[in-house]
């Protein structure tokens, strides 16, 4: 009589793997989703509004138009300014920013 001495890896269930797989791509889809329609929603707006410029603010204050952009606060990674309308979102852009999204109005409790 023999003995196996094979010893048998647990077995893994790649179903679970997938499922977690696909719900992580699921959140990453719906949050650029999210990020792309904020950004058209932000290029829309017509008349003056706040936006969240996210990029290195140094670059982005590099060529700042008053008539079109008004710097409201400035963080490590962003700026919050003032835009008139589509020129200062594209200016934004122009200036370096990686995206620009809607602040609302008074964004941040600051009055425009």
């Amino acid at each position: 009589m023999s003995i196996s001495t094979t010893i048998e890896a647990p077995c893994r269930s790649p179903r679970r793997w997938q499922a977690a797989r696909r719900f992580a791509l699921a959140c990453l889809a719906a949050l650029g989703l999210w990020t792309l329609a904020a950004a058209t929603i932000a290029i829309a707006r017509p008349g003056e509004t706040t936006v969240i410029a996210i990029g290195a603010p140094s670059v982005l204050m590099r060529d700042v138009d008053p008539d079109r952009i008004r710097l409201m606060r400035v963080g490590g990674l962003f700026v919050l300014a003032a835009v008139s309308g589509r020129e200062g979102v594209k200016a934004l852009y122009d200036n370096g920013a990686l995206i620009v999204l809607p602040g609302g109005r008074g964004g941040c409790g600051l009055a425009l």
